[in-house]
Parts: structure tokens; C-alpha cells; sequence
């Protein structure tokens, strides 16, 4: 096997059959060293998700704020946008499921 080689590129059984200990050594710590890269750009993107959605709970709280302010809570009109508000917290929830715990999300 060439030195050179990509730590992308795929290798086969009889590739690996025929590398050597040193080599296949070489090959391990390239790929812990990829997870690891990986597990820590994934941790941030889960904070970042986690940031976004308490931005959106935070906006729809203002929205139900504002809407109990002119409406009031006995307000036909009220009611229904109410309804839309809440409907509108379920899809975002239900397409975008907050991250439940980001404990031991870096032992992946």
C-alpha cells in the first residue's frame, strides 16, 4: 500500500489482509483520529440545534404574549390563533426533535 493514500478512500479485505501490523496501526489511529473529529463536530451542531430551538420557543412565547395582549383569552379570534400558534410549536418540534442530552455524546 502507498504511503500517500487517502484516509478517505475505501479499503478492502484483501487490502488489509496484506498490510501489514505497522500499517494497519497507522490506519487505526487515522480513523480514531476521523471519529474523533467527527464526534466533536457533532457535539457542536447538537448545541447549536439546542440554541436554535430555545430561540424558537423564545419568539413563539413572545407571539403568545403579544396575542394575549390585543386579543385577550376570551377572543374567538384568539382562540384560533391559539390553535395555529400551537400547531406551528408542534411541527417545528416534530421535525426537529430537541437533543434530549449531550452526555456521553463524545463517547460515540
Amino acid at each position: 500500500m502507498n504511503e500517500a493514500r487517502s484516509t478517505s478512500c475505501k479499503l478492502n479485505r484483501v487490502q488489509l489482509m496484506r498490510s501489514g501490523t505497522y500499517e494497519l496501526r497507522t490506519i487505526l489511529r487515522e480513523l480514531e483520529e476521523q471519529v474523533t473529529k467527527m464526534n466533536a463536530e457533532l457535539v457542536q451542531l447538537l448545541v447549536e440545534k439546542d440554541a436554535l430551538h430555545m430561540c424558537i420557543d423564545a419568539l413563539l412565547v413572545d407571539v403568545e404574549d403579544e396575542l394575549m395582549q390585543r386579543f385577550g383569552k376570551k377572543s374567538e379570534h384568539w382562540a384560533r390563533e391559539w390553535s395555529r400558534l400551537g400547531d406551528l410549536r408542534r411541527m417545528a418540534v416534530d421535525q426537529h426533535p430537541p437533543t434530549k442530552s449531550l452526555q456521553g455524546a463524545d463517547q460515540i
